[in-house]
């Protein structure tokens, strides 16, 4: 006798690469949902930790008498705005603060800086092959962009500690007893910084000289 051939099973479904396509797709739209919506809150939250350190910064210039508050609602300005602040701190030695509000603004606009020259660098490396480029050229491009992350790498750590000096001294401006506390939580908590600032708007400031300005019939009789 012959070796029986064994019997095709037709009873068992054979895989549906349709539905596997259908159901790789499913999942694939259900992510990008969910990141649509992690992108949306992320948003929304910028927006609105805008517009309470915008807020706070706007109420601490008119306390301390100074002028620009406006500024704290502008991209790159909001640095030189909360700089003002900080820099009407006056030590304990009587001297003053120092000038944050330019610190943070040329700050800002090294960091700008640095981002750019960053991409325009990390383009040419990726495109070196329609642009014909040697591998010299290529190997001298990313040493150059590998130098300038180190440089910047450095510079972002001096730059943050700056900063938080900066805040620290806007807290002890408005709520001395609770400065370094707050600076803590700006530190590990990050997003609570504009809404601690919009909290403490209010408060009467100390450590430091208000300015108030003189109307001018008042100061016409003076003369």
């Amino acid at each position: 006798m012959g070796t029986a051939l064994p019997t095709p099973d037709y009873a068992t479904p054979m895989p549906d690469s349709g539905g596997l396509a259908l159901g790789g797709l499913a999942v694939g739209g259900t992510l990008l949902i969910f990141l649509g919506v992690f992108l949306f809150f992320v948003l929304i939250l910028a927006v609105v930790t805008i517009i309470f350190q915008g807020i706070g910064i706007m109420k601490m210039h008119e306390k301390l008498g100074l002028k620009g508050g406006w500024m704290a609602f502008v991209p790159l300005l909001n640095s030189y705005a909360l700089g003002k602040v900080a820099e009407q701190y006056i030590k304990q030695d009587g001297k003053k603060s120092a000038k944050f509000s330019v610190i943070l603004l040329v700050g800002n606009i090294i960091n700008m800086g640095f981002a750019m020259c960053s991409g325009f660098l990390s383009g040419i490396s990726g495109a070196t092959g329609s642009l014909g480029l040697s591998n010299e050229i290529l190997t001298v491009v990313s040493l150059i962009n590998l130098a300038l992350s180190l440089i910047y790498l450095a510079y972002t750590f001096i730059y943050t500690v700056v900063v938080y000096v900066a805040l620290w001294r806007i807290f002890a401006i408005f709520n001395n007893q609770s400065a370094t506390l707050f600076l803590v939580l700006s530190l590990f908590i990050g997003f609570v910084q504009p809404f601690l600032i919009f909290a403490i708007r209010n408060n009467e400031p100390c450590c430091v000289e208000i300015k108030k300005e003189v109307p001018i019939i008042e100061e016409a009789v003076k003369m």
